[in-house]
């Protein structure tokens, strides 16, 4: 068994701005990428009934799926990357859940008039 000392060693890391930080510590450091996204989706969610913290939540699960998947030799910057990402999420989840079909128009419409 592993003790938790062990554990940090088994930690995967990935290179992101400058240093090596586990899917944790990106978090951590990186969280308001988070708000940054979410709130470019709050006029559309506020109308199909969403408050910001079910959002917030939607935007996490897509950190997450944006760390696992960002790759710094494509040349992207993990801001931009996650940004990106979050937005692309929480539209997708949005359409799925709470208005039927995606319609990737509709919402963008919605959120930047």
């Amino acid at each position: 068994m592993i003790n938790a000392s062990e554990q940090h060693k088994y930690v995967e890391r990935k290179w992101i701005n400058g240093e090596y930080l586990s899917e944790e510590e990106a978090f951590d450091k990186h969280k308001n990428l988070i708000w940054v996204a979410v709130n470019k989706l709050l006029p559309a969610a506020r109308l199909r009934g969403i408050d910001e913290e079910d959002l917030y939540s939607i935007g996490t699960i897509g950190f997450i799926k944006a760390y696992r998947r960002f790759d710094d030799t494509k040349g992207y910057r993990f801001s931009t990357y996650v940004v990106k990402s979050v937005w692309g999420f929480a539209t997708r989840q949005i359409h799925k859940y709470f208005n039927g079909p995606y319609n990737k128009s509709h919402i963008t419409v919605k959120c930047f008039t």
